[in-house]
């Protein structure tokens, strides 16, 4: 068989245009790249370039050969990729999760606690936000994204539905006292998040009550609304999974618990071809859901 490192000297040329380019994107010379392109047609006996000054442009017998070597070249590039995946994998490499604030401060500590023990040298990498975006955007490996079920071109599972209440600190409640209707929410300070996350279900009993545009702050993260409530100023609808295990609150009677939206194991099908993201994948499925919580 012909040496496969010309083969890969021609598709470098083709991809890049010229041989300079192509020299750099293989880490060798320009000398070198031209002398085995020749030698690759000098094997062939027939030309596949037709050269100007500064480039390289496929002539007929090139283009001919590129259909039969494309698909080729394509294969190798995905072996190569996943033969470093897996090396990667096996000394331990880097997971990239992407979920909501909360679920990241609250909800993953304990489940990267034991998935620790079992795969000491895994390194995880943690981008709290937009889970879905993240995943679309090739940011995340495996995401969590709260909602509809995610598009059909992507693996998903349902994990959890969070119950959410409504909550005041004990300082706050002390001075201001307790709101015996929804009515009386008018008059309290409210911290929630803003009209943009009006359709969010556990939001449906303020925006009955309160005026999202006018409430205290409007903050699009649990973990500040948990933070700002807790120094008393005012009254926030939070996770149970979050607020029942702080001292500082105090759960009002006032609301029923809250069903949220549901939270979806997310990840591209060939992601999950990694044995080192199936075993994290494995190990959220698993996981204890947060205190609660319920399908």
């Amino acid at each position: 068989m012909d040496d496969w490192n010309d083969y890969q000297v021609f598709a470098a040329v083709v991809r890049q245009g010229t041989l300079s380019a192509a020299a750099r994107a293989l880490g060798v010379t320009q000398p070198t790249v031209s002398r085995r392109l020749m030698e690759l047609e000098q094997r062939l006996g027939c030309s596949l370039f037709d050269r100007q000054a500064t480039s390289l442009t496929l002539n007929s017998d090139g283009q001919r050969f590129w259909r039969l070597l494309a698909p080729l070249d394509d294969l190798a590039a995905r072996l190569s990729r996943d033969i470093t995946a897996f090396q990667r994998d096996e000394s331990g490499g880097v997971v990239r999760l992407s979920m909501t604030e909360g679920l990241a401060s609250f909800w993953l500590p304990a489940v990267l606690r034991t998935l620790r023990q079992q795969r000491p040298n895994l390194s995880i990498e943690l981008l709290a936000g937009n889970a879905l975006s993240a995943l679309q955007r090739g940011e995340a490996d495996i995401a969590l994204p709260g909602g509809a079920r995610p598009s059909v071109r992507l693996v998903s599972e349902k994990l959890f539905r969070l119950g959410y209440g409504l909550y005041g600190a004990r300082s706050y409640l002390a001075r201001v006292g307790d709101p015996e209707t929804l009515e009386d929410l008018a008059s309290h300070a409210v911290i929630a998040f803003g009209p943009a996350f009006a359709d969010l279900p556990e939001m449906d009993p303020l925006k009955t009550a309160v005026d999202l545009n006018k409430t205290l702050v409007q903050a699009n993260s649990v973990v500040a609304q948990l933070m700002l409530c807790r120094a008393g100023l005012g009254l926030a609808v939070l996770p149970l999974y979050v607020a029942e295990r702080d001292e500082k609150l105090r759960r009002l009677p006032l609301l029923p618990t809250l069903k949220g939206r549901p939270f979806w194991l997310t990840a591209r099908p060939e992601s999950l071809s990694r044995p080192l993201i199936q075993q994290v994948w494995q190990a959220l499925k698993q996981a204890k859901p947060p205190e609660e919580s319920r399908l």
